[in-house]
């Protein structure tokens, strides 16, 4: 509440030995208050046994009379109506009065919430108005369930000051100058500052194929963006096709984005070179789908597979690969494993079989000696099984994916 004092003291008149009446002291509301039954306090120095008072709307004309009244005083009829008012006070007899100007303003502000996430978002900023052009503005943050903290100033389009990953409840009101707090405006949202990680899952080898599929994937992502030997990023699938591939090395890269905004800092990236062609095999991408096919039917088979049968096996059956024409195919399953320096990965399964065509094959992997230890000491083990073809014509293609082997 602003606070308005005023004090006057008459000039002596020369020869006399009384001093004039002197303007009261005056306090109370000056300005916007959303207080309708103001109390005012007036002195005055000499003091002065009485005191009139009288209050009207700024616009009232005629004025009315002054009344006896004693400080602390509060006009009435209470309360007073919204608007402009005046409050006058005067040292009887007929001293100069003292005056406030003050507006009753007892109606809170709105408060609307114009744009801010609803939710996943890396940083929070939210931007928020009131029909009120005077008003200022206070925010909190919470999480859902925490008891609320108190109100803080803000402003409208400001990042909130960091929080953690995880959903956050923001709510916001305005407060206009007389004080008047309006109903809060919230909004849900969920941080997310954890970028996804980009997989590239399947792609061709050194090949004299011009063409070249890739499989790539990201937990959580909503989209991707590709590039071929350093050209311009493009949004993109999986999977994806490059065709009329040139002689000579290529790199392919592959970036995630999540739905809070997140871009992978670290693409996916896979080198390879098209060679001078041999013999040419039109059925690349069909190729590429009956390897990602047949990757699917060996996970769930692997998967059966428990650590302990692993352990006493010497090599693991994987009783069809369907080729769509004569090559080679691969199996092989890595583990992570700690070391001093980090982590390695060894191979716990290889395999390889010359087809002889088209159709449906056996393929026989042998369990390496580093497999069986790991499988006897371990409860789960996580693997990567990847699948690779190579044709007559050296195209090679090759798919991956990720599972746990248990006890």
């Amino acid at each position: 509440m602003v606070v308005a004092a005023v004090a006057c003291l008459a000039a002596p008149v020369a020869g006399a030995s009384a001093q004039a009446p002197v303007t009261p002291v005056l306090t109370g509301p000056s300005g916007p208050t959303n207080d309708a039954t103001p109390e005012f306090t007036f002195s005055s120095t000499p003091p002065e046994p009485m005191f009139e008072c009288r209050h009207y709307p700024a616009a009232q004309d005629p004025l009315p009379e002054f009344a006896s009244c004693a400080s602390p005083h509060r006009p009435v009829p209470a309360p007073l109506a919204e608007g402009a008012w005046v409050f006058e006070v005067r040292a009887v007899p007929d001293g100069p009065p003292a005056r406030a100007d003050f507006t009753v303003d007892t109606i809170p502000p709105d408060t609307t919430i114009d744009l801010g996430p609803t939710g996943p978002t890396a940083v929070p900023v939210f931007t928020f108005s009131s029909q009120d052009l005077t008003a200022s503005f206070e925010c909190r943050r919470h999480r859902p369930g925490e008891t609320p903290p108190e109100f803080a100033p803000c402003s409208s389009g400001a990042p909130l000051p960091w929080v953690g990953d995880g959903d956050w409840i923001v709510e916001v009101r305005a407060v206009d100058p007389a004080g008047n707090r309006g109903a809060p405006e919230s909004r849900v949202f969920t941080v997310d500052t954890i970028a996804p990680e980009t997989t590239i899952t399947g792609g061709p080898g050194d090949t004299t194929a011009a063409t070249a599929v890739f499989m790539f994937s990201a937990p959580g992502a909503v989209g991707f963006s590709c590039r071929l030997d350093g050209a311009a990023w493009q949004a993109c699938g999986s999977p994806l096709t490059y065709s009329a591939l040139s002689l000579g090395p290529h790199q392919f890269e592959v970036t995630a984005i999540d739905a809070a905004g997140n871009q992978d800092p670290t693409p996916a990236h896979h080198a390879w070179q098209v060679l001078r062609p041999g013999l040419v095999i039109p059925a690349a991408v069909k190729q590429a789908t009956a390897l990602a096919k047949e990757l699917v039917q060996m996970r769930r088979a692997l998967a059966k597979v428990r650590l302990r049968t692993l352990a006493r096996r010497r090599t693991i059956l994987f009783r069809t690969f369907d080729a769509l024409t004569a090559g080679t195919v691969r199996v092989r399953v890595r583990a992570e494993v700690p070391r001093q320096a980090g982590r390695r990965r060894v191979g716990v399964l290889v395999g390889k079989r010359q087809v002889p065509g088209a159709g449906r094959h056996r393929v026989r992997a042998k369990v390496t000696k580093r497999g069986r230890t790991l499988a006897r000491s371990r409860r789960s083990l996580p693997v990567e099984l990847r699948l690779g073809f190579t044709d007559l014509a050296g195209r090679s293609l090759w798919t991956a994916t990720k599972l746990t082997l248990r006890r």
